[in-house]
């Protein structure tokens, strides 16, 4: 036998001030991600011209002006627009010539508010 309950009973799942909590919630997630994704992905560039940099110039004895100009060259070719000329330092250091690149982005996110992500990225060319 089937018992009822007299009682009303009670929906399950979520309301629409739930659903609206989500979905803002998962929209801000989406905005920083969409904001934050070229950065990163330049900042990637930036590390693997400074490898490739790193394995190209090692052992060439090369100047500190022939490496910014190779630095730069490359910064042009893969459109590296966040990077200024001042934020690239040279450092000798024992075996060779350190390269660090050090910059902070700030991106525009709502209104007055701003993402800022820094970046410091180094290099040893051995001598």
């Amino acid at each position: 036998m089937i018992a009822f309950n007299s009682q009303a009973s009670f929906q399950r799942g979520i309301g629409a001030p739930g659903l609206l909590l989500i979905l803002t919630l998962l929209g801000s997630i989406a905005l920083v991600g969409v904001r934050l994704w070229p950065v990163y992905v330049e900042s990637f560039e930036v590390s693997s011209i400074l490898s490739a940099l790193e394995g190209e110039m090692s052992g060439r004895n090369a100047s500190r002006s022939d490496l910014r100009q190779a630095i730069e060259r490359r910064f042009q070719v893969n459109n590296i627009t966040r990077v200024r000329r001042d934020q690239v330092t040279f450092a000798a250091s024992q075996g060779g010539t350190e390269i660090v690149i050090a910059y902070e982005v700030r991106i525009p996110l709502i209104a007055n508010l701003d993402l800022v992500a820094h970046f410091r990225k180094e290099a040893l060319i051995r001598q």
